[in-house]
């Protein structure tokens, strides 16, 4: 339901596994049904389009990065997968293994039984944030950075309600990849989110509501806050307030965002990057987590 309250298309069930696929754009979502009733909802595995999967798989093996189990039958493709220090899976495919129309991956074609795919603001995945254990923060920074190759700018903190979240962004240099991961203090769950980036946020937000989404709600004072630092205009403010929208302003651009509540440990955020912003809003992240907690307490 969420998802489709997003905007996202059911694209089918697989032949042979109990998963199903939703995508827009670039954005397809894997959901996994195998122990859907003995586990919370919990981002699982990422996959990525790399220019040549074996070589990175090769290095992943020569670096003796643990493989990622995956059953195969005929007619499937067999990707090369690995499990990250945070028990992550992490999946790799060949950008260039495409359908005949060149639209979809390969692999998306082994979903069947499902609607076709329409035009839609959601465009593909922004970022995704993956919660670990402090003692595998920098084994998963150089699992990152020695298989796929990412970057990781400096490490920023944000304060949570139960203390000081640690955010450490991989990224390609492009920002195609974008990959943040967060730290929370000991005996802390922190939510992991997927982010969806989307040519409309605001049309997002108005069409998931008409479907029953109730957004992460934004405390009034934050759009008093906005006020103060942007000088943003009352029609902009109340088309944020309205929709429950989250914003932020660099030299080069701006960001608008917003979050659906979470569902087991993940939750979505969908984002508009407009102009040449290139951040992730970190001063929207005490307001986030501590709305998020509120929410999860019951509270308003």
């Amino acid at each position: 339901m969420l998802l489709d309250q997003l905007g996202l298309t059911f694209r089918g069930q697989h032949r042979t596994k109990p998963v199903r696929l939703w995508s827009s754009g670039d954005a397809r979502i894997v959901l996994n049904e195998q122990h859907a009733r003995d586990l919370d909802p919990h981002l699982a595995g990422i996959g990525f389009g790399v220019a040549d999967a074996s070589v990175a798989g090769d290095r992943a093996r020569a670096l003796a990065v643990r493989a990622a189990p995956r059953r195969t039958q005929d007619g499937e493709q067999d990707l090369a997968g690995f499990v990250a220090p945070s028990g992550l899976e992490v999946f790799l495919n060949d950008r260039r293994d495409r359908t005949q129309d060149g639209e979809e991956p390969a692999w998306a074609t082994e979903f069947d039984r499902g609607r076709t795919g329409g035009a839609g603001e959601i465009t593909g995945i922004d970022h995704v944030n993956v919660s670990h254990g402090w003692d595998a923060h920098d084994e998963a920074v150089l699992f990152y950075t020695s298989v796929l190759g990412l970057e990781k700018p400096t490490a920023t903190e944000a304060a949570g309600p139960q203390g000081l979240v640690r955010s450490q962004v991989m990224r390609t240099p492009s920002g195609a990849v974008r990959l943040s991961l967060n730290v929370a203090p000991v005996g802390v769950s922190h939510p992991e989110h997927i982010a969806l980036a989307c040519t409309d946020v605001v049309a997002v937000a108005r069409r998931a509501r008409e479907r029953g989404l109730r957004p992460v709600p934004v405390p009034d004072n934050y759009y008093d806050d906005l006020r103060a630092r942007f000088g943003l205009d009352e029609a902009t403010l109340t088309l944020l307030r309205e929709h429950q929208l989250m914003f932020d302003r660099s030299a080069t651009g701006e960001f608008w965002h917003f979050y659906t509540p979470r569902v087991g440990r993940v939750c979505f955020e969908v984002v508009q990057r407009v102009g040449g912003y290139d951040v992730y809003a970190g001063d929207n992240t005490p307001v986030l987590l501590a709305a998020q907690d509120r929410l999860d307490r019951g509270t308003r």
